[in-house]
Formats: C-alpha cells, structure tokens, sequence
C-alpha cells in the first residue's frame, strides 16, 4: 500500500512537471507568434504606406467631417465661424451659400412634405472627434436659441462622419491646427481686399 501510494504521488509530480513544461512551451510559442504577426503587421503597413504615402494608416485620427445646415443670416453665419474656429472646436470649416433649397422630409405617417427654404447655408469641414457634442451644444445656444424651422423641423441639421483614412497631410495639418493660437482670418482677408 506504502509503495502504491508513493507510486501514484511520483505520477502527479510527473504529471505536473509535464503540464507546467507544456504550458511554458504555448506561452513560449504564443510569444513567438505575437512577434511574428507584429513583424507582419509592420511590414503590410510599410507596404501600404509604399503604395499610399499621403494616406493616413496610423489608425484613427481622432477627426471627423461634419456637414451643417440649417437657416443662418450673414451676421450669424460669419460669428459661427469665429466661434467654431477660435474655441478649436473644428480645424477647418468651408460655407456654401445656396439661392434656395428644396427639402423632402417623410412624415410619421408616412406622407413625403416638400418645404422650400430661402438663403439655406451648409457648413462642411473638420471637426475634433472629442468637440462634436461641444459643437451641437453650442450651435443650439448660441445660435438657434429658442429657433424653429417651418414649425416641426429640427433647427438645424449637423451630421459627422469619423474619418479613418485621407491625406496624411491634410490630417497632420488638422491636428497641429488645434495647438496654435486663433487668429481672425476674416478681418484679415478684408484688410488685405481693402488694400488691394
């Protein structure tokens, strides 16, 4: 029985022993394996960079693009601007200006409505990924306070797109953008116009 009972205390030892030696071995082969598809990964984002050199691969870049529209006067639409670009809230911010602007909007019940609207404005450009609810909140008080459209309508329509590739330079300039002091491009423009 003494014997028996050693017999069977060397077999867990031993059996031990060959689990720890086999888990050492998946750790070991797994570290390996990380290092190759790490080795991998460089390569295809060397390769793709090659290719693509003004395209951003780093991931994504913490920007998106934003389209904005809604019902602006020339007042508002130039303090909306400041506004967004002095707060570095976007990192660039291009107006276009449309005569008039038919809308199609579907109803709950189903019914299509058409509205036309005069002197529409639409906002397109880049914003920071952590200023997009910043962005609404301050649209909303600042500039639709108390503001509806054609009675129903939401006072303004601002869409944003997460950006996860485009010109690298373009991007980086995005970037470097939000660290440099804001300076009033406008009343530079028109100084420049009016000396010209």
């Amino acid at each position: 029985m003494k014997a028996q009972a050693e017999s069977l205390k060397e077999a867990e030892e031993a059996q031990k022993e060959a689990r720890e030696a086999a888990s050492a071995e998946r750790s070991k082969q797994a570290d390996k394996q990380k290092a190759y598809l790490a080795q991998q990964m460089t390569a295809r984002i060397a390769q793709f960079e090659d290719m693509y050199s003004n395209t951003w691969s780093d991931g994504l870049p913490g920007l998106s693009l934003f389209s904005l529209s809604g019902d602006f006067n020339h007042e508002t639409e130039d303090e909306l601007i400041k506004h967004l670009l002095r707060n570095k809230i976007v990192a660039d911010i291009e107006e276009y200006k449309m005569d008039t602007t038919l809308k199609f909007t579907f109803t709950h019940e189903g019914h299509m409505e058409s509205h036309t609207n005069p002197e529409q404005v639409r906002f397109n450009g880049l914003v920071y990924d952590d200023k997009i609810e910043e962005m609404s909140k301050d649209i909303t008080k600042h500039f639709f306070n108390n503001h509806t459209r054609i009675g129903k309508l939401p006072d303004f329509d601002l869409t944003t797109i997460p950006i996860a590739t485009g010109s690298k330079q373009y991007l980086d300039w995005a970037l470097t953008e939000r660290t440099k002091p804001w300076k009033n491009i406008h009343k530079q423009s028109r100084e420049r116009a009016d000396f010209e």
